[in-house]
């Protein structure tokens, strides 16, 4: 009896628009596709194709088809004169999730787990609340802190 194995196939659901910030200039302008020159018989110039740009407007661009956000996403220049707005380069993440694994690893009384955040934080984004938490976690953990203290 022959078994088929189905191929998952993983496809990107694009919020649309997405939106884009200009690093410098508020009005910043790329050409994601160059125009090109059209040549009829002869070798005589009947017009020129169309070319794509980006116009950032107050220092944003919204972007509306899939093929210029894919542009976007691949040009020379992200993260250096503009960036996708939610997924900056240098962007702090939310504490949220940190701070959730500190609950629970101090609900499991797990040490271990709490030295690791607090190094990987301490090495990282080094944001004060997930510092102060994990710090706290552990000396109650350890029993220098009380519950409620």
């Amino acid at each position: 009896m022959a078994t088929e194995v189905a191929e998952e196939q993983v496809v990107e659901r694009l919020e649309i628009p997405v939106k884009f910030a200009s690093r410098r200039s508020s009005e910043l302008r790329l050409v994601l596709v160059q125009r090109r020159p059209v040549f009829g018989e002869g070798g005589l110039r009947i017009g020129q194709t169309e070319g794509i740009t980006a116009e950032f407007h107050n220092g944003f661009y919204a972007a509306d088809a899939p093929e210029i956000v894919e542009r976007l996403r691949k040009h020379t220049q992200l993260n250096h004169e503009f960036v996708e707005v939610g997924a900056e380069p240098d962007a702090v993440p939310s504490s949220e999730p940190a701070i959730e694994a500190i609950l629970k690893a101090t609900a499991e009384l797990d040490a271990v787990t709490l030295e690791e955040i607090l190094e990987a934080e301490q090495d990282g984004h080094q944001r004060p609340d997930v510092l102060a938490a994990a710090q706290a976690a552990i000396r109650r953990v350890h029993g220098v802190e009380p519950a409620g203290g």
